[in-house]
């Protein structure tokens, strides 16, 4: 058999010379030797460095080599360096131990609501620059509006305050509302005559000047006590003119009114812009008391109303205490007892004494009825008239009327 031809030893096969081509582009870092033997690790490196500046198929070691159709190869010495992922950390940690501030990655910055700086890390330096002024313009534009906005309610506010003072001042301090002497109105409240025993009474009621009522009986003013009585309050309301309305105090004008002895109540209201309603009820005479050569003449309340050389026709005589809380009861029981009587009976009773517990008559001069209290006067008046008529007994007791007692002392 015939043996194929033996290669020569002196020029190299087609796969050798590959081999030995494909051996020129492996990195020198790869070739490095140890760190002991640094010299000939410098000498090998030129000498590799010469050998590849020679041969036509090597290139840098930052080269990338395109091996694609000229046509479509691109600059291929402007591709990006690419760093080694252990480079790449020993860079952050030297960062970190310098006390550099690691720039935060976008999906960080994304995140979260982002300033001028951010912006500017994300978009880049041209649309940051737009971004940054556009987020200034919305700031400062925020803060005018905020700044409006306190403006206006602050406006708001004071004009409010500014409207409620100012209605105040016109309502409380200005004339435009002050009392006018014209806006004086006086009314004298009259009581209607109202006879307990008919038609005869309240006719000789109101032929004597009487106004009878259940309770007592009372002396209608005359015309110039009437006069006198309406001069008396306008005197004290016109001290009042000219302050404003909503200042004068109707309490304060009651308490004036009611110091007057003729007066026994009164009422004040205002009317805007600048009148005043004042409604006086008199204190009618009521009974005469005896006091040393003169009579006072008082009230049903046991209130002096005048002092009179003569006692009032009409009105009984009566004798209570001259003072305290007893004066005041004496007097109204008095002047009850006196409304409950008949005029037939009024007519014969000289004086009535009464100390607020107990009530005693004084009829024809000589013969007393002894009252009691003024409970079921009307009852004791009937049982009264009846045994002065029929008996001749000096004393009469009617204080438990359904069983009277007649003595003669």
């Amino acid at each position: 058999m015939r043996q194929p031809p033996k290669p020569r030893t002196g020029s190299p096969t087609p796969r050798q010379s590959s081999q030995s081509s494909s051996q020129v582009h492996v990195p020198a870092r790869q070739q490095r030797p140890s760190a002991p033997r640094r010299s000939s690790q410098t000498g090998h490196s030129q000498e590799r460095s010469n050998k590849e500046s020679t041969s036509p198929h090597t290139s840098d070691r930052h080269t990338v080599v395109d091996k694609r159709p000229r046509g479509g190869q691109k600059n291929a010495q402007t591709a990006p360096r690419q760093q080694p992922q252990s480079q790449r950390v020993s860079l952050r940690s030297a960062q970190e131990t310098s006390g550099e501030k690691l720039r935060p990655t976008r999906s960080k910055l994304l995140a979260r609501p982002l300033g001028g700086t951010d912006a500017a890390r994300v978009l880049g330096s041209d649309q940051a620059e737009d971004a940054a002024e556009n987020f200034s313009k919305r700031q400062r534009e925020r803060k005018r509006a905020r700044r409006r906005l306190t403006a206006t309610r602050s406006g708001i506010v004071v004009g409010v305050v500014v409207a409620i003072l100012a209605v105040a001042w016109v309502i409380g301090f200005s004339s435009l509302f002050a009392l006018s002497a014209d806006g004086v109105h006086v009314t004298i409240q009259t009581t209607s005559a109202v006879s307990q025993s008919g038609a005869g009474n309240e006719q000789s009621g109101a032929q004597s000047g009487l106004q009878t009522s259940q309770e007592s009986v009372q002396v209608a003013l005359t015309s110039a006590q009437r006069s006198q009585l309406e001069t008396q309050v306008e005197q004290i309301v016109q001290s009042w003119v000219g302050k404003p309305l909503l200042r004068i105090s109707p309490e304060e004008i009651v308490a004036q009114l009611v110091s007057i002895p003729r007066i026994q109540s009164a009422q004040v209201h205002r009317s805007l812009p600048g009148a005043l309603e004042v409604s006086v009820t008199p204190r009618l005479a009521a009974l005469n008391v005896h006091v040393g050569s003169q009579y006072q003449v008082l009230g049903d309340d046991g209130v002096l109303v005048e002092v009179r050389d003569s006692p009032i026709a009409g009105l009984p005589l009566a004798t209570i205490p001259e003072s305290g809380s007893q004066r005041a009861t004496a007097a109204q029981q008095v002047a009850d007892i006196w409304g409950a009587l008949t005029p037939d009976l009024r007519a014969r009773v000289g004086s009535i004494s009464g100390n607020g517990v107990t009530n005693t008559l004084t009829v024809d001069s000589t013969r007393t009825v002894v009252w009691g209290d003024a409970e079921n006067s009307d009852l004791k008046a009937r049982v009264a008239q009846i045994l002065l008529s029929q008996t001749n007994a000096s004393s009469i007791d009617v204080s438990v009327p359904e069983r009277p007692v007649t003595s003669n002392s």
